[in-house]
């Protein structure tokens, strides 16, 4: 992920200023309700422009 507060993140996490940030990775597992049906979708000739 980009555009987040590097000096607020390396304050944080990389408390001796040994490294630094340069994007951010959003680790862990879904909730229970994370997932849900496909949204409907246009038939292929309507998006293909073959009607």
């Amino acid at each position: 992920m980009a555009g987040f507060d590097n000096s607020a993140v390396d304050a944080i996490v990389n408390t001796d200023g040994r490294n630094e940030s340069f994007f951010v990775v959003n680790v862990g597992k879904p909730g229970a309700d994370a997932w849900f049906g496909r949204i409907p979708r246009h038939a292929a000739e309507f998006a293909t422009g073959s009607i």
